[in-house]
């Protein structure tokens, strides 16, 4: 049998690797939470998988899993840890069907039920509400309202028939979770398109975080990889997800346009 390789912590809840994948050891000490949580307590640590989450043993999964563990041992080492902590796991970004119907039944005691996190497409929307003061008319309603959102819900525009096709990967109605990576990832764009609704993405998350309206504390959209445009590419024309076809130029302003936006906000109070 593979022994676990290294282990990396920077709290009591420890980040392991056995056999390639990612996992997270709980210390002893929390061993009658998972009692409650799986119905029988755990023979000695208990260890949760993290693979079926997207998980892979790179050093940027790696990162993300130390965050959870983080965040999960100042929940359940907290004084109010029964009011902190989520049994269904959401809050942490490793929410499964098995602990979400659990949470359905589950009352730990002193415990309010935790509301679920809102949706992808709920927090697109109340993104846009301070967008539209930030960009030009124009841009904003040709990619915000439409090329951006139709990606989203997994639409994609087929220039032969003229009609938008249903990819199966939208992320739109699925609630925020560390999952909604795997499909934002697969949304078809320009490079240069597609780095901008990423950016987008993390500036939206990070507004509603920070207003309080999201409790998830891993952002989902931040190690989203990006592709290098061809420098060739930027003079092709390009078909926006409504069909429309920009020309460089016109793509070229609207990039420029979003880079002075960003400089101004840099210097401006929010």
């Amino acid at each position: 049998m593979q022994k676990s390789q290294e282990t990396e912590r920077c709290c009591d809840i420890a980040v392991f690797h056995d056999r390639n994948q990612l996992a997270l050891r709980f210390p002893i000490r929390h061993n009658p939470l998972w009692a409650i949580l799986d119905g029988k307590a755990p023979k000695k640590q208990k260890c949760f998988f993290l693979g079926k989450h997207g998980f892979s043993n790179n050093p940027e999964d790696r990162k993300r899993a130390l965050q959870i563990a983080i965040a999960m041992e100042a929940d359940l080492d907290h004084p109010e840890w029964l009011k902190l902590f989520d049994p269904t796991l959401a809050k942490y970004g490793i929410g499964s069907a098995k602990y979400a119907k659990l949470g359905d039944v589950l009352q730990l005691p002193g415990t309010k039920q935790v509301e679920p996190e809102m949706t992808v497409g709920a927090m697109w929307e109340d993104y846009l509400v301070w967008k539209e003061t930030q960009v030009e008319a124009s841009t904003f309603k040709l990619r915000y309202l439409v090329t951006y959102p139709n990606a989203l819900k997994g639409l994609k525009w087929d220039q032969k028939t003229h009609i938008f096709s249903d990819t199966g990967n939208s992320v739109w109605d699925q609630a925020l979770s560390v999952d909604n990576s795997e499909l934002v990832d697969k949304i078809i764009l320009t490079p240069g398109l597609k780095s901008t609704l990423i950016f987008s993405l993390n500036e939206a998350f990070l507004r509603a975080q920070s207003q309080g309206k999201i409790k998830l504390t891993i952002n989902p959209f931040q190690n989203l990889k990006q592709d290098q445009p061809d420098p060739r590419d930027k003079y092709k024309p390009v078909v926006m997800s409504d069909g429309e076809i920009w020309k460089w130029w016109e793509v070229r302003d609207a990039q420029s346009e979003d880079a002075l936006e960003s400089d101004k906000r840099a210097f401006t109070a929010q």
